[in-house]
């Protein structure tokens, strides 16, 4: 059984369309490989976990906005997201699938 990433709007589809290949997380996570992306009861694809970084200095974070999309001015004191989910080989469902 392959596990799988809950990831919301627009986060997965920047990550399905090559965009984004950091997940930002507020835990650390020792699961490694293939994961199924999963939004809103479908899949939308899958990736290979391959790393987690962090925490992540909030200065580290504002640098690395190439790699995980979110919008600088999020990073604040206080913002909790500071462990990256690294993806790659990533795999999109077109049309998405169904999951129970």
């Amino acid at each position: 059984m392959t596990k799988g990433l809950i990831i919301k709007e627009p986060w997965v589809s920047l990550i399905v369309e090559g965009k984004k290949t950091w997940e930002l997380r507020k835990t650390k996570t020792s699961i490694r490989g293939k994961i199924a992306l999963l939004q809103g009861g479908f899949i939308r694809g899958y990736a290979n976990l391959v790393d987690c970084i962090g925490p992540i200095p909030l200065e580290r974070l504002r640098e690395a906005s190439h790699l995980h999309q979110v919008p600088i001015e999020r990073f604040t004191e206080g913002y909790s997201y500071k462990y990256a989910w690294k993806l790659i080989n990533v795999e999109s469902v077109d049309p998405p699938e169904k999951y129970d």
